[in-house]
């Protein structure tokens, strides 16, 4: 298990698994736990926690997880059954599906934005 340096966000300070920066993942990637992706990812994202995308990180796909942080790029959509945070290094072409969106100054988004209820299924 990986820990985070920064508690104070609200999504997972420690990682089940992490694809780091100079990697490239290429298929759709199925996670139990949390995850953290530094490197880059050409397939879907699902993880049974939350999924935190680091500043240099690119994904084409989609992503789906209980909470997601965006500081890289994301050309897909997102679906969050709790919270979305972009932060302002961000950069999201795609729609987002979530009971809670968080947006940093700076953060660039293209896309639409579905509010759900939360759910504890």
């Amino acid at each position: 298990m990986f820990k985070s340096k920064n508690g104070s966000t609200g999504i997972s300070t420690s990682f089940d698994s992490l694809i780091g920066e100079k990697s490239i993942f290429d298929g759709n990637l199925t996670c139990e736990g949390a995850i953290r992706i530094d490197g880059i990812v050409k397939g879907d994202i699902k993880a049974t926690e939350d999924v935190v995308i680091g500043e240099k990180a690119e994904i084409y796909g989609n992503v789906t997880a209980n909470n997601v942080q965006v500081s890289g790029t994301v050309q897909g959509n997102i679906y969050a059954k709790y919270t979305v945070r972009l932060c302002s290094s961000s950069h999201l072409n795609g729609d987002i599906e979530a009971a809670s969106l968080i947006s940093a100054e700076g953060a660039f988004f293209t896309g639409k934005c579905n509010m759900i209820e939360p759910s504890d299924t």
